[in-house]
């Protein structure tokens, strides 16, 4: 087994950036497979930058030349870094979205592993202080292998077209949801983002829409009921979901086990939790209705919430500020 260190910066006088000249050896010397699992790659236009963007090159010429080529990305690759990095020479039908990925790795011929904190950036490849490892062995790469090709078998969703991800396995429903604050804009400057269909039902913190029947999950337009219901299921989701990995067995949400949400209590500008609900309201703005909410928050500090006809990506935000759930049902 050898290990070959990997840190950014080098400072090294003699050389270059050891990260992005180790990796690029290991990337072009791939002859089967290159499995890439990493937060995000954003491509860069600068020409400080043109190490890493040398690193996106290979993995493009990898491809090119018949190697397997696989990666996995996170969430944080939306629509608007897909095109970029379609613009920079990767073809997108090899990228995958699961959510929640933190990793930084590639396996490599079944042989040779990294294991780093870099991210796919100019900053992250040549800039920020970060470190790893390059392992070449069969046993430690096969672990690694065998964990991301789980990913991408059942958790990664494939990502293809201009809108963001669409599923490579057709059986697969996805619905339209927003990762990024599309703004007041009409249309909005961020398109949505098509993704996995919602479970509400998820214990512990589990949610339900009462009163309104789950419409067939599809894409569907922004600003129609459908879509509101679908994108505001799946934002309180994604928020459930994250306060799930981190409380004690046992949390519930403080009216039980089950937190409504109501998507349109009537006519008003703010939205609050009553420690029955969480309540979205709409009213009439420029003879336009719209769904907006301005959040209270425990501190008394407010926020401007995009109209939730556009943007349903923080509606857990006064779940985790007013209402975060307690092991102790009555405790809040």
């Amino acid at each position: 087994m050898t290990v070959q260190p990997l840190l950014t910066p080098d400072l090294a006088p003699d050389r270059g950036s050891m990260y992005a000249e180790k990796m690029l050896e290991l990337i072009a010397s791939a002859q089967h497979s290159l499995y890439i699992q990493l937060q995000y790659i954003h491509p860069s236009n600068q020409a400080e930058d043109a190490a890493f963007t040398a690193l996106i090159d290979a993995v493009a010429a990898r491809n090119d030349a018949g190697v397997d080529v696989r990666i996995i990305l996170s969430q944080w690759q939306n629509s608007q870094w897909m095109e970029r990095l379609r613009a920079a020479g990767i073809d997108t039908g090899l990228v995958r979205i699961q959510q929640g990925v933190h990793n930084k790795g590639f396996v490599v011929d079944h042989q040779r592993v990294v294991i780093s904190s870099q991210n796919w950036s100019g900053a992250g490849v040549l800039h920020n202080r970060d470190a790893g490892i390059i392992i070449d062995n069969a046993t430690i790469a096969r672990y690694f292998e065998t964990i991301f090709l789980h990913d991408w078998d059942n958790v990664a969703v494939g990502h293809r077209g201009r809108l963001g991800v669409t599923a490579i396995d057709a059986t697969i429903a996805q619905i339209f949801g927003w990762e990024d604050d599309p703004g007041d804009h009409e249309p909005p400057l961020v398109p949505p983002e098509l993704r996995p269909v919602p479970d509400l039902t998820l214990a512990p913190l589990q949610l339900a829409i009462p009163g309104i029947s789950a419409p067939p999950p599809r894409a569907y337009t922004p600003g129609t009921a459908e879509f509101r219901y679908w994108s505001a299921a799946e934002a309180a989701a994604r928020g459930a979901a994250f306060w799930r990995q981190l409380l004690p067995a046992g949390t519930t949400w403080q009216p039980g086990e089950t937190l409504d949400l109501l998507l349109d209590e009537g006519v008003d500008f703010n939205a609050f939790y009553d420690r029955r609900a969480l309540n979205f309201f709409h009213g009439t703005a420029g003879g336009q209705q719209s769904f907006r909410a301005r959040v209270r928050t425990s501190s008394a500090t407010s926020r401007d919430m995009p109209s939730s006809t556009r943007c349903a990506r923080s509606f857990s935000t006064p779940e985790r500020s007013k209402r975060l759930p307690s092991t102790n049902p009555s405790a809040i």
